[in-house]
């Protein structure tokens, strides 16, 4: 094996990146026409857009094909043979064939073109060889630029499928752009991802309710109150009165700060107690949202009120609880 210090491996890696860094930016300059075109078919389908390539060409497909899909453009990859071999069923008039070859000579991706020109299918050819056996096949040809591959022996595909794959990102991100796709949709198809649930997760999806959730009338003695606290764990208690509806909340904290300041706290009622309690708040407490509430906001109004808990209310009666420890759990 050859012998090579720290810096030539490094150098060696910077340059491979730099290379591949130019490539994208004469691609980038030989945007043209073409490419609108292609992008205003695309809009334009009324079928389905499909991705097919050979090899390296093929996985490529594969991820531009992803790229599209979460982004508003479903798509589809079909691997070439595949489709000779019966695939070819999926295939209506109506779709779009994006076929991707370096050199537009693969044999096998220039016969799924052949079958789609005779459904009478749209074909948009991705190619170094716009007079290619594919170029000639498409009804438009986006051509790469022809660059040495970032190998010193010149054949592993590297630039190229770089140049591809950045070329897949332009047009899925343009076509994002003409169809004004926003990050709510984004999230649509992310649900479980970081976005989605910043965007989908609401207090209603992660709070405390039901059986779980503690709650005394206002005429309850402070033995019960303690009880629903103790009992449900959440360190905290909502108090209703006889209609049911929210007046506050008592506290962990809140019955510490009784037994250090009453004689006998235990002779309290809830609502004598949440009285007490209230002259110690500040006065924009407690802190209530509805189940719509985004769970992202109502970790903006914990942060910026420091506090750890949110009652959820509907119709002014407490039906949840959120803390901080399950927007946390969450990802958010």
């Amino acid at each position: 094996m050859k012998q090579t210090t720290a810096e030539t491996i490094i150098n060696n890696g910077k340059r491979v990146l730099r290379d591949e860094a130019q490539a994208i930016n004469m691609l980038a300059d030989s945007i043209d026409s073409a490419f609108a075109k292609a992008t205003e078919l695309i809009l334009r389908c009324k079928g389905q857009l499909i991705l097919t390539g050979l090899g390296k060409s093929g996985l490529v497909a594969r991820k531009i094909a992803a790229t599209l899909t979460s982004t508003g453009t479903p798509s589809v990859f079909v691997h070439p043979v595949d489709a000779l071999h019966g695939d070819m069923g999926i295939v209506g008039s109506k779709d779009i064939l994006i076929a991707i070859s370096k050199s537009g000579y693969s044999r096998e991706v220039a016969k799924v073109a052949q079958s789609f020109k005779r459904l009478g299918s749209k074909i948009i050819a991705i190619t170094e060889k716009e007079k290619s056996e594919l170029g000639k096949l498409a009804d438009v040809v986006i051509k790469l630029p022809a660059v040495a591959e970032a190998d010193p022996l010149e054949l592993a595909p590297t630039t190229s499928t770089t140049l591809t794959m950045a070329l897949g990102d332009a047009l899925a991100i343009t076509l994002l752009s003409q169809r004004g796709f926003t990050a709510e949709d984004f999230a649509k198809f992310h649900p479980d991802g970081t976005l989605g649930r910043r965007l989908l997760l609401k207090a209603g999806d992660i709070m405390h309710s039901g059986s779980s959730l503690p709650k005394v009338s206002e005429d309850r003695p402070m033995k019960n109150v303690i009880f629903e606290i103790t009992s449900k764990g959440l360190g905290v208690t909502c108090v209703v009165n006889r209609r049911g509806k929210f007046i506050g909340t008592i506290t962990d904290g809140d019955l510490r700060r009784l037994i250090e300041r009453t004689k006998d706290p235990l002779k309290l009622s809830a609502k004598q107690a949440l009285e007490l309690t209230r002259r110690k708040k500040l006065p924009k407490g407690p802190f209530t949202v509805s189940k719509d509430t985004l769970a992202i906001e109502c970790r903006e109004i914990m942060k910026e009120n420091m506090i750890t808990t949110l009652v959820v209310l509907d119709d002014d009666k407490p039906v949840g609880i959120v803390r901080i420890h399950e927007i946390t759990a969450a990802g958010l």
